[in-house]
């Protein structure tokens, strides 16, 4: 009765502003078999109160000590029922075909294909053009398959445009709390390293930055990326990527004026 059904996780943490929006988007999905998971990461604005409210059984309500955005993600995934694990983050909105289009990918492939996200338009805060992403000139056949390679020299799979079989996250591992940022990009290349991944190359998520989203952090950024060229060194020297990839993270560096300590942290992480 259940083999199709998603868990969605939404983690949120003080977000009353926007949270009704992006669980309207999960709620009014074509694909009606999935629970929703949200997980209040500590709130203190009233989150609790109004998600209770809720009139909808598929709606489920679970509350953690504030621990970011991965423990609340893994949280949810330690409570999910189902085999299929979608996410959701607590300002994005889910176009209404989304979750149908990619079960259909998912459901209709073989067991190589781990996972299946789709292109998203993301929207700056600034009111600069917004963009879809990945870009709609990338070819295809470097966006799907067997995409280590790609998701090495750039990050194109956002937590939100994820649908994923359970199992796998049972192999690969859960988010990694420790990191102070890039968690969605790091588990997303665990999973890429041993499976193939679907793409469904349609913008099925609107994606807003916040004034305070991790991703403007270039600290932490640096700090993960630098960690992460360590971790996939043999990859990226397999690849000949690495000097590439280097390359592009002190270009990055040089526009803030940190090529030096970036630098130096990069050196003492591939030595230790």
């Amino acid at each position: 009765m259940s083999d199709n059904y998603v868990s969605i996780i939404l983690p949120t943490y003080n977000r009353m502003g926007v949270l009704d929006k992006a669980i309207n988007s999960v709620l009014e999905q074509t694909y009606t078999k999935f629970e929703l998971i949200i997980v209040d990461d500590g709130s203190t604005d009233g989150t609790e109160e109004y998600v209770k409210g809720i009139d909808d059984a598929r709606v489920q309500y679970i509350r953690g000590n504030h621990k970011g955005a991965a423990a609340a993600r893994n949280l949810g995934l330690q409570n999910a029922q189902y085999k299929y694990i979608a996410f959701q983050d607590s300002d994005d909105l889910w176009v209404k075909t989304k979750l149908e289009k990619q079960m259909k990918i998912l459901t209709e492939a073989d067991d190589e294909v781990a996972l299946v996200y789709c292109q998203y338009e993301y929207h700056p805060l600034q009111g600069n053009k917004s963009m879809n992403w990945p870009p709609d000139g990338m070819p295809e056949e470097i966006c799907s398959g067997n995409m280590l390679r790609q998701l090495l020299k750039q990050n194109l799979i956002g937590t939100p445009t994820m649908l994923l079989r359970k199992n796998v996250i049972e192999k690969v591992g859960f988010f990694y709390e420790d990191l102070p940022a890039l968690e969605d990009y790091e588990f997303a290349l665990r999973v890429a390293r041993q499976y193939k991944i679907g793409y469904v190359k349609e913008p099925l998520l609107q994606v807003y930055e916040s004034k305070d989203s991790i991703s403007n952090d270039n600290e932490a950024f640096f700090v993960v990326m630098c960690y992460l060229i360590k971790c996939y060194r043999k990859e990226l020297l397999e690849f000949e990527l690495f000097n590439e990839v280097v390359a592009s993270l002190l270009k990055k560096a040089e526009l803030l004026g940190a090529v030096e300590p970036v630098s130096r942290m990069l050196e003492r992480m591939l030595t230790s």
